[in-house]
């Protein structure tokens, strides 16, 4: 069990630099900022990658103040002043606290959760976790087994899995496997010489790209859409490719009320993929076109849009939720700079995100 011991006059020294110097010791491998660290998920991805959401968890906790040795406590008292970008070990932070397992939220340097292949080539969807040097993914390894997972090698890796019937707990109002952890973790792959925690019958196919057996994340739309990324230090990125374009209109809309709202639809541009970039400096909508022309197409329809449209989701105007600073064009990419404002919810980028709404709007 990891100890946490940090004072709470420390955490507000610790906000009081963050600005400044950021914190240490997360994994001793990557301090290059998310830029390394999205490489690093990168090359474990594998290249049929259509949906991804990465998390540089590390980053964000550093500006927030916060690092892995800190209580519970420190953690609400940080989060609730600012946005942290979470994984999805967030989901069970407290009942792994109660229950004092070996890993959690607190212990994730990054995460990426992909879906990949499709159903004729076969694939799935996977959510990879580097975690700090310092867990003991032996003793993870312990704690899910006696959780009632079977253990079995693989090529030096250790696979647990387990029935979820059979394996997932509810008590005190959590539902977790092993005491403390998702109850996705009912199929697990753990590599702790690579510090990797992988979730998802397709680890293998993670762990072919890992050891050079098959390609990584470094080519199509997605791809290059992250190329574009370059080193800025993006906390969360998200990414379709495609996106699911025209779905929004569909999910609150009659038959009727589809057909106006898609005669009413601007002439946007159908992208390719979509990325979301948030971090520090604030949040990014990148567009894939297929062409040049179609993106300088799409940037006047865009920027329009943006100032005076309204959200097909909820009807609201986009100037009411997002703050955007300039639409731009990047060869066949179409950049949006934009930010939320003060009294509007953090997360709201990253839902125009999921729903092809707002500046990610192709409908």
């Amino acid at each position: 069990m990891r100890s946490r011991t940090a004072s709470l006059a420390g955490l507000g020294l610790a906000l009081t630099l963050a600005g400044l110097t950021g914190c240490s010791g997360d994994d001793g491998d990557d301090d290059s900022g998310s830029g390394g660290r999205l490489g690093e998920a990168r090359a474990a991805l594998p290249a049929t990658t259509s949906n991804l959401e990465f998390i540089d968890r590390a980053a964000s906790a550093e500006r927030a103040g916060i690092g892995g040795d800190v209580t519970i406590d420190e953690y609400l008292a940080a989060t609730s002043t600012t946005r942290l970008a979470s994984s999805p070990l967030a989901q069970t932070i407290f009942v792994a606290d109660d229950a004092g397992v070996e890993l959690d939220e607190r212990d994730v340097v990054w995460s990426a959760t992909a879906t990949y292949g499709s159903d004729d080539e076969g694939g799935g969807t996977v959510t990879v976790f580097r975690v700090d040097e310092e867990v003991d993914l032996g003793a993870v390894v312990a704690e899910l087994e006696d959780g009632g997972l079977a253990a079995e090698d693989t090529d030096g890796r250790v696979r647990l899995v387990g029935e979820p019937s059979e394996v997932v707990d509810t008590a005190d109002g959590y539902t977790a496997i092993a005491g403390g952890y998702p109850t996705s973790f009912f199929d697990v792959t753990i590599d702790e010489d690579a510090g990797l925690v992988v979730v998802g019958s397709g680890a293998a196919d993670v762990f072919e790209v890992v050891d050079g057996d098959a390609p990584g994340l470094d080519d199509g739309p997605l791809a290059e859409l992250l190329d574009d990324l370059g080193s800025d230090e993006a906390e969360q990125v998200v990414g379709f490719a495609p996106p699911d374009c025209g779905a929004v209109l569909g999910a609150r809309a009659t038959e009727e009320q589809l057909a106006q709202l898609e005669a009413d639809a601007p002439d946007f541009g159908q992208p390719v993929a979509t990325l979301l970039a948030e971090g520090p400096a604030g949040q990014q909508a990148l567009l894939r076109m297929a062409d040049d022309e179609a993106a300088a197409a799409d940037v006047p329809v865009r920027e329009a849009y943006l100032a005076e449209g309204t959200l097909a989701a909820t009807r609201q105007p986009v100037a009411d939720v997002l703050d955007v600073a300039s639409v731009t064009q990047d060869g066949n990419t179409v950049v949006v700079e934009a930010a939320v404002p003060d009294g509007v919810p953090l997360d709201t980028f990253e839902q125009l995100a999921l729903t092809a709404d707002g500046p990610f709007a192709c409908y």
